[in-house]
């Protein structure tokens, strides 16, 4: 009686662990577009600068972030073809370096656009 107990509950240990690795290939345990560091992945990335304009080709979520402190700057949900602006062409390098803790000569100001799924 021990024995099979031990063994069904061995198999039974074995059976969850397969599923959990199966579920983590296919993405179902992913944090979807998202990095571990917060930041969408880079599939996603559609420009970069100090002030950016961009018109979202579809429903979505845009980003702006500073990758050098992998921080989101600003989110905004978008529709498709709605223009949205992020940044300034005079970003003052002493509010970069006390809000970021970067100076503005290293800063990298980055967009993702991550479409809604439909």
């Amino acid at each position: 009686m021990w024995f099979r107990s031990q063994v069904a509950r061995a198999v039974a240990s074995l059976a969850l662990l397969v599923g959990m690795a199966g579920c983590s290939a296919t993405g179902f345990l992913s944090r979807g577009p998202l990095t571990d560091t917060g930041l969408p992945k880079r599939q996603y990335l559609v420009g970069g600068g100090m002030h950016i304009e961009y018109v979202a080709p579809l429903d979505g979520r845009l980003y702006w972030a500073e990758e050098t402190t992998q921080k989101i700057l600003a989110m905004k949900s978008v529709k498709a073809e709605e223009k949205t602006e992020f940044g300034a062409d005079d970003l003052a390098a002493d509010a970069i370096k006390k809000t970021l803790g970067v100076d503005l000569k290293d800063a990298r100001f980055t967009l993702y656009f991550v479409p809604d799924k439909g």
